[in-house]
């Protein structure tokens, strides 16, 4: 069931509209407003919008070398399911072979 959540980033209130736990979303605005907060901190000329950019920006490259790692996994995955089958076949035909 949604539910309006509550949060607070970079003093910014506002009211996310989640199916998720309370807990979960909340820990989520944390991150992203101890993200915020740092990029403002560490260059003070930098708005909040531009530090919510970069930050959005840092989250959709985090989350798309994630992508590509998933993937490169999974094709890693199948090879070994490939080989697992074809290592099956072998040992079948080697066991025809000492039993016939």
């Amino acid at each position: 069931m949604k539910q309006k959540i509550p949060v607070d980033i970079a003093g910014i209130q506002l009211s996310l509209i989640s199916e998720e736990d309370e807990e979960y979303v909340i820990n989520l605005a944390k991150q992203v407003d101890e993200r915020v907060r740092k990029i403002t901190m560490s260059n003070t000329r930098r708005t909040k919008t531009e530090a919510t950019i970069f930050c959005a920006i840092d989250y959709l490259d985090e989350k798309l070398k994630t992508e590509i790692a998933m993937k490169k996994l999974s094709d890693q995955i199948n090879g070994y399911k490939r080989d697992i089958e074809e290592l099956k076949k072998e040992n079948d035909e080697l066991k025809k072979l000492l039993d016939g």
